[in-house]
């Protein structure tokens, strides 16, 4: 059954209609009192959900599209002022790589701020990360070939452009370094992860703003890993070992052995990359938030799985499928990629990012976000207007310029390095109110049931309950076995 929806500002839906209390009420022909649609938004001068209605997420804005080089490794993070900061790695075939840390005031305008050429750099080599206060130091972890052998260095600058320093803090080492990560707390407490060619991953700790670092082999057999400093010195490391166990290691600052090790193991699967991040507060009752690629050999399709604590690294849940409720379906073929979470320390939300492919001719960018961590993520929105690479995955964060949450991607055989953020009036980023299953509003949909929404071409593009924005254009909305043609205005 194919019911075609339209929606105005001031003619919401077209349809069988029979009003009511609430707005308009449309019946499905055959439907139960379950399977029926409304719209909330009322006559005009009445109350409406969003007035005006402005779109969540708006036009892709271009960071960099240098022809210099390739991009092959991103990574983003954002000031207490909200100034953000991209770093981007160039492979430049036949010379020296080009590293470029790229800064924004509001993410509409963009300025290479830092540029370095340097010896060849890993893929995914990069990391950034900004500290605490009104001049902070902006990090840059990268992973270089160096004349002695393979180097990790940290550069080290203040937002200011004052005391630009290198600091090595592996140099020589006759194994590649691989997959740098760094996080700092509000305390100004650094943390590092990095994982060798030869399987064996490293955690550091630097507490003199990252002049020196101590620094542990963790483990062997080690393909991904991540990191996150939260407050009050504690810290979490998460790695994926023999493509098959998920370590999730808690420490305290400024010891770096472990004070809780939890593993989850992948049976009959294989896990591939992980992502970790944790709420701030008292380290016993922070909560952990740790997600990573889920390869299901027997469905030959890979998705993204989850688990969480709600004390602080001590005790987990069992992994799970994530989000929880609601999320794409995954077709023979497609593939969920290089998932990533993190909490920005000034926020108390969580925000989540990967790229999916469906097996098709797009890799789509999907953000989704929770005020918690542990409950409540919001829907998977689609956010590129070009299509994601799959080389490397995109970077979410909190970004007060766009009054929410904002990503970062590199578009698919491309040089170009694009940025969109959450609607500038800081409203809402999702709607949770009690509706019936679909309504169909200007620039999106709502629902309180799950559902898909595929293009005309077949092409799924967004999947979850709550509001789903959606720019102009013609949409089939499934539910169940019903089919809905839904044009956004």
């Amino acid at each position: 059954m194919i019911v075609l929806l339209t929606a105005t500002a001031t003619s919401p839906v077209v349809g069988a209609i029979a009003p009511d209390e609430k707005g308009v009420r449309v019946v499905l022909p055959g439907s139960t009192d379950e399977e029926y649609l409304r719209d909330i938004v009322r006559a005009r001068g009445g109350e409406r959900d969003r007035a005006p209605f402005t779109p969540l997420w708006g036009t892709d804005v271009l960071v960099s599209d240098e022809t210099q080089g390739y991009p092959i490794a991103l990574a983003m993070d954002v000031a207490d002022d909200g100034d953000i900061f991209v770093a981007i790695v160039r492979e430049v075939s036949g010379a020296e790589d080009v590293i470029q840390i790229m800064r924004s005031s509001d993410g509409h305008t963009w300025s290479q701020w830092r540029r370095f050429e340097t010896r060849e750099v890993g893929t995914r080599g990069v990391d950034i990360a900004v500290g605490p206060g009104a001049d902070p130091w902006v990090y840059l972890l990268v992973d270089v070939q160096g004349s002695s052998g393979e180097d990790l260095s940290l550069f080290r600058v203040r937002a200011s452009g004052s005391s630009p320093s290198w600091i090595p803090v592996v140099s020589g080492s006759t194994d590649t370094v691989l997959l740098p990560s760094i996080s700092v707390n509000n305390d100004g407490v650094l943390a590092l992860s990095y994982v060798s060619t030869s399987g064996e991953v490293y955690r550091g700790l630097s507490t003199d703003e990252g002049s020196t670092w101590d620094v542990l082999a963790a483990n062997s057999g080690v393909s991904y890993a991540s990191i996150f400093m939260s407050e009050n010195g504690r810290g979490y490391h998460a790695y994926v070992q023999n493509d098959t166990l998920i370590w999730i290691v808690t420490f305290d600052s400024p010891d770096l052995f472990a004070t809780y090790v939890r593993s989850i193991r992948i049976g009959g699967d294989t896990a591939y990359s992980v992502s970790v991040t944790a709420s701030d507060g008292t380290p016993s009752a922070q909560k952990v938030v740790v997600v990573y690629s889920n390869r299901h050999s027997s469905g030959n399709y890979t998705d993204v799985h989850w688990t969480y604590s709600t004390d602080g690294g001590e005790n987990f849940q069992p992994d799970d499928v994530f989000p929880p409720d609601f999320g794409p379906s995954y077709p023979s073929g497609s593939e969920a990629l290089y998932p990533y979470v993190h909490r920005d320390r000034n926020a108390i939300s969580f925000r989540f990012v990967f790229t999916y492919y469906d097996g098709g001719a797009w890799d789509t960018v999907f953000y989704s976000y929770s005020s918690s961590g542990t409950s409540g993520w919001g829907n998977y929105l689609p956010i590129n207007e070009y299509r994601g690479t799959g080389a490397f995955g995109p970077r979410a964060d909190q970004c007060q310029p766009t009054g929410g949450g904002c990503v970062v991607y590199r578009g698919y055989a491309s040089d170009s390095v694009w940025f969109d953020g959450y609607t500038f009036t800081a409203v809402e980023e999702t709607y949770n109110g009690n509706l019936p299953l679909i309504s169909v509003v200007n620039g999106g949909i709502k629902t309180t049931g799950k559902v898909l929404v595929y293009s005309t071409d077949g092409r799924l593009i967004a999947s979850g309950s709550g509001y789903i924005e959606l720019r102009s254009g013609l949409y089939f909305v499934r539910s169940g076995k019903t089919t809905l043609k839904v044009i956004v205005r």
